[in-house]
């Protein structure tokens, strides 16, 4: 047996961007923006199975892959 933590998950390090640009017009005002969430694409394991047996150490959950969203706002 091992003592509780022994085994640990690796860090979870997360890249999110987002980038917008606005320009205003009589007043009003257009931004476009676009947001990139997990922009480095990583895989890691976010959950394992810590039971021994045939799935041990095997992978329960991993980190979203990577998503991007575009939005439009306008304001008057």
């Amino acid at each position: 047996m091992e003592p509780i933590g022994a085994r640990r998950l690796p860090n979870l390090n997360l890249l999110n961007m987002r980038v917008e640009k606005s320009v205003r017009l009589q007043g009003h005002k257009l931004a476009v923006q676009a947001n990139i969430y997990n922009a480095l694409n990583i895989n890691d394991a976010l959950g394992v199975t810590p039971l021994a047996g045939p799935n041990f150490l095997t992978p329960t959950a991993i980190t979203p892959p990577r998503i991007v969203e575009v939005g439009v706002t306008y304001t008057f």
